[in-house]
């Protein structure tokens, strides 16, 4: 299946400094399920109250799979980056981790490396897509995925805003 949530209200982060990973909290913001895009299994029950929680741990922060082992999972994260570079610092890197936390500690890490365009203003929306399988370090209660975000240098002016987060399993 497929989940899609978009964030009204974005989980932001800010005031990087070099090379220093910033977790981005996914239980803050105000997401909703675009059921257009979204094929969730007839058989499963959902908090509809908060729909976040379609593929977010609130409790723990993290983003959740679909709990078949070993299945292939493809997290695509939209986010939006405002002042990153301050708009005429060219080139400015910076790189989106996925991690996988298996209840205690942090395993296997996927990078994905973005950078502003040369001649941009320092704000833009990108979208980066995470290849990755269910293992035991994700599935179960308190496991999951964290999302982190890396400024190659320091940037105290930079914010990163989540726009939406596309979870599509097998």
């Amino acid at each position: 299946g497929t989940v899609w949530l978009e964030y009204s209200t974005e989980p932001t982060i800010s005031n990087f400094s070099a090379n220093t990973a910033k977790e981005i909290d996914l239980t803050t913001g105000t997401g909703s399920l675009k059921t257009a895009y979204s094929t969730i299994p007839s058989n499963t029950t959902w908090d509809t109250v908060d729909e976040r929680s379609y593929i977010i741990d609130l409790t723990n922060g993290l983003i959740t799979p679909n709990s078949v082992d070993k299945q292939p999972h493809t997290i695509s994260i939209e986010f939006e980056y405002l002042d990153w570079g301050s708009g005429t610092n060219t080139g400015v890197g910076g790189y989106m981790s996925l991690i996988e936390y298996d209840g205690s500690n942090e395993q296997l890490e996927i990078n994905k490396q973005f950078r502003k365009a040369n001649n941009d203003s320092g704000n833009g929306i990108a979208t980066l897509d995470f290849n990755t399988n269910v293992t035991s370090n994700v599935d179960g209660s308190g496991k999951g995925w964290r999302v982190k975000v890396t400024s190659l240098e320091s940037d105290s002016n930079a914010t990163i805003k989540l726009k939406s987060i596309r979870l599509k399993a097998g």
